[in-house]
């Protein structure tokens, strides 16, 4: 067995429907690939679709799954982009200001100013799609900073 943890591949997927569909025990089929003989049942218990497993449609749910999971974006939320976006695009306050007086007020929405840097950079904020070399809003930035990993 492998010690890191990888995910399963498309070829192991089709070797696990290639032995599984040869009445291959799950432990012998997790012996072959070199995997976990839970890693397989688990696969196989997942992403069966009426008691048939296919690696196209197994990787397709694995895929569906993946992006659903992790942290979404605090301005995923309309209300509380519209709110930010007004503040720096209509108001012109910075990012810091917004971040202390959302602190401030006890609002709904708090947010770290390193976030909202992220997302001017990341042009979360941009109503239409931005020409090559126009750098649409992070030019309304006071202080234009240091290309920054954030």
């Amino acid at each position: 067995m492998n010690n890191p943890y990888t995910h399963l591949t498309i070829f192991e997927r089709e070797n696990i429907y290639l032995l599984s569909s040869q009445k291959i025990s799950v432990r012998e089929i997790a012996r072959l690939l070199n995997r976990s003989a839970s890693s397989i049942s688990r696969e196989l218990r997942r992403n069966s679709k009426y008691k048939s497993y296919s690696p196209i449609i197994a990787k397709a749910m694995y895929q569906k799954r993946k992006s659903r999971c992790g942290r979404k974006s605090i301005f995923s939320n309309s209300r509380s982009w519209q709110i930010v976006r007004h503040l720096f695009v209509d108001l012109q306050w910075s990012p810091e200001q917004i971040s202390a007086r959302l602190k401030h007020e006890k609002s709904n929405v708090t947010v770290s100013y390193t976030t909202i840097y992220r997302a001017i950079y990341n042009g979360v904020f941009e109503l239409g799609r931005l020409s090559h070399g126009n750098r649409g809003l992070i030019r309304s930035l006071r202080h234009i900073r240091k290309n920054k990993t954030f």
